[in-house]
């Protein structure tokens, strides 16, 4: 059953990191990214939330890459993914796609 709740607050983390990325602030140094999460989901759940999803990133992390070319780590990392079946996977693209794309 998909948890509803950290679905939605991957969705807010992959906006705020979305717009993180391309912000001026960031060039600048300062730490923005978790300011926008915790603005975005609430003050109240949002340490929590924030916390589930870096063990979640940190979990992803951890995928093995089995070498060859990019298309078999991408298929591990999908493979993992499915063990996670509380987070809807429409909004898992916020943990897997920097993941495949900073891999290599």
């Amino acid at each position: 059953m998909i948890d509803e709740e950290f679905s939605a607050a991957l969705r807010a983390y992959h906006e705020a990191w979305h717009q993180y990325r391309y912000d001026p602030a960031r060039q600048r140094g300062e730490a923005v990214l978790k300011q926008r999460f915790l603005a975005a989901v609430g003050s109240e759940r949002g340490p929590e939330l924030w916390a589930a999803i870096r063990a979640l990133q940190a979990e992803a992390d951890r995928v093995p890459d089995l070498g060859g070319p990019l298309t078999n780590y991408i298929d591990a990392i999908y493979a993992w993914a499915a063990t996670h079946p509380e987070v809807d996977p429409s909004e898992m693209r916020a943990i897997i796609d920097p993941l495949i794309f900073n891999h290599r």
